[in-house]
């Protein structure tokens, strides 16, 4: 057989398999397509401003955050060996999420605690963090509100629970 008779027989199998591979990315972009139409089509939770609820948001992320609870709770506790007035606050941080899972630019956006190495700690954890690749393999932006709370006041409030309302109501 002569190389120019193979030529066409090459070129045939070169188109064959890019066909294949165009089906199969063709196919897959479907499926996105079918799972994103599937998610808006369902009613969204909350109601006026309120911001519907992001299903990666709400369940992969939060699950790795929660994972992570006790390393951030270590830098709470670093901050009151130092400062053992703090008793509770929120720090609301914010960081992206590339599409393999890692975390990039993470920083806090407000610290109601108002210590720079306890907001720099949380953020170093939270940034060594790896998360589940975000759907459809785009950069994911995730905004999330941490609250402390020293154990001495939660025990505090849950004996206040447990007393009952300081008020009673005559009873009828």
């Amino acid at each position: 057989m002569k190389v120019n008779s193979l030529v066409p027989w090459i070129l045939l199998g070169l188109v064959l398999v890019g066909a294949a591979w165009l089906y199969q990315q063709n196919r897959e972009t479907q499926a996105q397509l079918a799972l994103l139409r599937q998610q808006m089509a369902q009613p969204q939770p909350g109601s006026g401003d309120r911001k519907a609820e992001d299903p990666y948001l709400s369940g992969p992320v939060k699950n790795a955050i929660l994972k992570a609870a006790p390393s951030l709770q270590q830098c709470y506790l670093d901050l009151l060996k130092t400062k053992p007035s703090v008793t509770s606050g929120k720090l609301h941080l914010d960081w992206q999420i590339n599409k393999e899972g890692k975390v990039l630019e993470a920083g806090v956006v407000q610290n109601q605690l108002e210590n720079k190495a306890f907001g720099d700690c949380v953020v170093q954890k939270i940034a060594g963090l790896h998360f589940p690749p975000p759907p459809f393999g785009q950069t994911k932006y995730v905004e999330h509100s941490l609250f402390f709370k020293d154990e001495a006041a939660l025990k505090e409030a849950e004996r206040e629970r447990a007393q009952g309302p300081l008020v009673q109501l005559p009873k009828k």
